[in-house]
C-alpha cells in the first residue's frame, strides 16, 4: 500500500484502472465520495482521466483494503466488480429511450457490451449509444 503525506495529512494512493469508479473506491475504503472529490480537487465523479486518486486517511478509513489478496479474494473482488459494472450499464441502458420499443433483457445486454469492451464501463456505454444511433438511422 502506497501512503503519501501532504501538508501533514496522510493519504492512501489508489491506482485508477478502467474498472474503477468513485463509488467503488468510496465503498472500498469507507470514505465518503465528497471527501475523495475534495481531496483530489474533483468537481464530479469522473476519475478515469486520473492515474491515481488520493484517499484521506481518517479513523474510519479501511486501510486493510490494500492488503495482498489470495486467489479466492481476487476472484470474489472481480465477480463483485463485474456484477457492479453489469448493473451500472444495465441501469444506463434502461434509462435510454428504446428505439425498437420492445422489452429487452437489460442485464444481458449490459453484460454483452461489457464483455466486448473488456469490462470498460465508459467504452461499453459509448458503443451502446453508437448502436442506438445506428438503429435510429436504419429505422427511417
Amino acid at each position: 500500500m502506497d501512503l503519501k503525506t501532504i501538508e501533514g495529512k496522510e493519504y492512501i494512493v489508489h491506482q485508477v484502472t478502467t474498472k474503477c469508479s468513485l463509488v467503488m473506491i468510496s465503498l472500498k475504503y469507507n470514505v465518503p465520495e465528497q471527501t475523495i472529490r475534495y481531496a483530489n480537487g474533483m468537481a464530479g465523479d469522473q476519475i478515469f482521466a486520473k492515474k491515481e486518486v488520493l484517499i484521506p486517511v481518517t479513523p474510519t478509513t479501511n486501510i486493510v483494503a490494500q492488503k495482498p489478496m489470495d486467489a479466492a479474494e481476487k476472484a470474489k473482488e472481480k465477480a463483485d466488480i463485474d456484477k457492479y459494472a453489469i448493473n451500472m450499464v444495465a441501469a444506463y441502458i434502461k434509462g435510454i429511450e428504446n428505439p425498437r420499443g420492445d422489452k429487452r433483457d437489460h442485464m444481458g445486454e449490459a453484460k454483452y457490451y461489457l464483455e466486448v469492451n473488456a469490462y470498460d464501463m465508459v467504452k461499453a456505454r459509448e458503443n451502446y449509444l453508437a448502436d442506438v444511433e445506428f438503429e435510429k438511422s436504419q429505422s427511417v
